[in-house]
């Protein structure tokens, strides 16, 4: 990788993410490009800051030609506000790069934000006005103070750059499932498990399309031939469920790893989605997906899944039949999807990191 970067680049990072017990998708998304970074050709220097004394969750990568520093700031709102410009004033890392919008103010040190989602007026409908008002605010203050934007998928750089983001540079760089020698091609295996989904029970996350769906699936079937659903993911279930239906609440890695190898299918039926990660995990696990016409969820998938209008019980319906009556179809696009997965790899997520990179150090000194 030839690239016009200092030797060695000395990255900081915003690792709050880290610090999760019960790691969401942005989590095990940072873990990934960190794994990615470690793993680079180019030599990097990198400090990660988190708040707080809370356990940090580094993921496993060979460290020979990296040194990795952990530096603690104060916990709390004064985190980004003070601790993190002050300790950057005084560490002079050649870049910051945050894992979210929100970024550190203040400092004379590049910074890259990250888009997961660009927040718009429909996204009331999804995330609530609470979580948007925040966003938005977020976003605000990324595209005034960042030299650069990471955005987790296509439809998320589409919307960025519809949303103002236009003169400074700009990488799409997807999470990074595996390293590439990692991806086994395995076998075909028996589908007579569950119906899973992964994810939090927020309003965007499709949970009363899905019991209705799954409601019309299983009506007319014979009790012993029922799938059931499991929807693996923290909040609170609906009050009434039908027979059939389990909410365990959050599950390890290791156990959601498990339940994709043995599933019918991971149905994914998001209003939106900036990225969409269960999808990619339960292509590369060999199960069928199903995913709603939302957000980046389409462009994950590809011709490897099923892509359901978002708000069609009926369509699901047929397309849940359809998987979970198996055949040619089904085993042709499970071979799709491992092979899909297979693209999303921590080499080209270190490589498009490390030339937004290079485009940010190089704009600015020029």
């Amino acid at each position: 990788m030839n690239l016009d970067l200092p030797r060695p680049l000395h990255l900081a990072l915003d690792c709050t993410p880290l610090l999760e017990a019960r790691p969401t998708g942005v989590a095990r998304g940072q873990r990934g490009w960190i794994d990615a970074l470690l793993t680079a050709p180019h030599p990097i220097e990198m400090t990660l800051f988190v708040p707080g004394s809370g356990q940090v969750a580094l993921p496993p990568g060979n460290l020979n030609h990296v040194n990795v520093h952990v530096v603690r700031l104060g916990p709390g709102a004064r985190f980004r506000l003070t601790h993190l410009p002050r300790a950057l004033g005084r560490l002079r890392p050649h870049l910051f790069h945050s894992p979210f919008l929100a970024i550190p103010l203040g400092t004379s040190v590049p910074v890259v934000a990250t888009a997961h989602e660009v927040p718009e007026p429909a996204s009331i409908l999804a995330e609530g006005l609470g979580r948007t008002v925040r966003h938005r605010a977020w976003w605000a203050v990324a595209r005034r103070a960042a030299q650069g934007l990471v955005a987790v998928s296509c439809h998320t750089a589409r919307a960025a750059r519809a949303a103002g983001w236009a003169d400074r540079p700009l990488r799409v760089v997807h999470h990074g499932l595996v390293r590439t020698e990692e991806l086994e091609p395995g076998a075909l295996l028996p589908r007579q498990g569950p119906v899973l989904a992964v994810g939090t029970l927020r309003r965007k996350k499709g949970v009363r399309m899905a019991l209705e769906a799954y409601g019309r699936v299983v009506a007319d079937r014979d009790p012993a031939c029922r799938p059931d659903l499991v929807w693996v993911g923290e909040g609170a279930p609906p009050a009434r469920l039908p027979g059939g239906v389990r909410f365990p609440g959050y599950l390890p890695d290791e156990e959601v790893r498990a339940l994709m190898q043995c599933a019918s299918c991971l149905i994914l039926p998001s209003i939106t989605e900036g990225f969409g990660l269960p999808a990619l995990e339960a292509m590369a696990a060999g199960c069928p997906v199903v995913v709603s016409a939302a957000g980046a969820l389409p462009e994950v998938v590809g011709r490897a899944g099923w892509v359901v209008p978002r708000n069609a019980p009926g369509a699901w319906e047929e397309v849940l039949n359809r998987v979970l009556a198996g055949g040619p179809e089904v085993e042709r696009r499970i071979r799709r999807g491992r092979k899909r997965a297979g693209r999303f790899n921590r080499a080209r997520v270190a490589g498009r990191l490390l030339r937004l990179y290079a485009e940010v150090i190089q704009g600015l000194s020029s």
